[in-house]
Parts: C-alpha cells; structure tokens; sequence
C-alpha cells in the first residue's frame, strides 16, 4: 500500500511517497516539491507508523496536508490475469509454465501498464485476453516467444498489432523478399 502525502504548510509545498509492507511503514520517497531543513527533519511526524492509523492523521493535519492512499495491484486482477495466461500457455505447450518472482514481476509491469491505457480492470483484464487470443496472428517472430517476461518487453509491438493488424507494407515486404528467395 502507498500513501501519498501532499504538504502544504508555511514555506512548503511537496509531494511524498510513504509504502507500507504488511501494514507497517517501509519507506519514504521524495516526489517534488521542497521543504526546509527543519520541516523535512521533522518530517516523519506526519507518516503514520502503520497504514490503519491513517484517519487519525487525516483529522490531525486535515489543513495541511492531504493524504492519498494507492493500493497495489488489486489480488483478484493478478489472479484473473495470472490464471489467464496460465490456461494460454498449457494449451499451447501442453505443460505448465513456470511462474516465479521474475514472472509475477513482469505482469504486474503488464497490467501497470494496461491499467494506463484501459478504463478499468475488466479492461485490463480484456485487453490481456485479447492479446493472446489473437497469438496466431502476430508475426512469427513474436509467436514463440510465450513467456510472460517476453510479452512483456514486447508489449508495445503486441498492443500495435492487434488493435491495427499487420501493415500492407510489412506484407508487401515480405511477398517481395521471398519472391526474391524463391527464384535463387
């Protein structure tokens, strides 16, 4: 969970990050802004130890500082999409793919991204469907690349090719250079 503090006090206006692991405060992160030595030394009176004392800061600092929460990725949207490709990939390979940390990683970078161009997660959900059911489609370079780290640094590519199909010009490309093979 993240929140984020907006300060706005004498002589200072700044953005900050503070994450919560487990309900307890992990971190702080400067995002713009500037504070005087003083107000950042006493910065951490501000940001709650744990995230469920949130309210209690709300109401003491309601005049100067606004506080946001930010969830992350919620666990029935990595679930639905995890499960998603999970199903794909068996049917392709016919075994189960390896999902590790590396994996979950880079489908929460997935749906990170889908998330800022969808409307909301059943889009997000949508589009990811989308893609790979329409994996016999794509070029055959991209068609054996399977796993979800290749999906996603291929992501861009993907999204291109299904929302406009393959160009007349790459077809017309490739017509001509194996009319060119084929009389060699």
């Amino acid at each position: 969970m993240k929140i984020i503090l907006h300060i706005q006090t004498k002589g200072a206006d700044a953005v900050m990050e503070a994450t919560y692991k487990n309900g307890r405060f992990h971190s702080l992160q400067h995002k713009r802004g500037n504070l005087s030595d003083k107000q950042f030394h006493s910065l951490m009176t501000v940001v709650p130890r744990y995230a469920d004392q949130l309210e209690k800061f709300r109401e003491k600092y309601q005049d100067r500082i606004i506080y946001t929460t930010e969830d992350n990725i919620s666990p029935s949207l990595f679930q639905a999409m995890i499960e998603s490709y999970f199903t794909w990939y068996h049917q392709r390979t016919g075994i189960e793919p390896r999902i590790n940390g590396t994996s979950g990683m880079h489908l929460n970078q997935i749906i990170a991204y889908l998330r800022k161009v969808s409307v909301d997660d059943t889009e997000v959900t949508l589009v990811f469907k989308l893609i790979l059911d329409r994996w016999d489609e794509l070029p055959e370079f991209y068609r054996g690349q399977i796993e979800i780290r290749q999906i996603n640094s291929n992501l861009n590519i993907l999204l291109n090719h299904v929302k406009n199909g393959t160009s007349t010009d790459q077809s017309r490309a490739k017509s001509v250079s194996n009319d060119f093979r084929a009389s060699i």
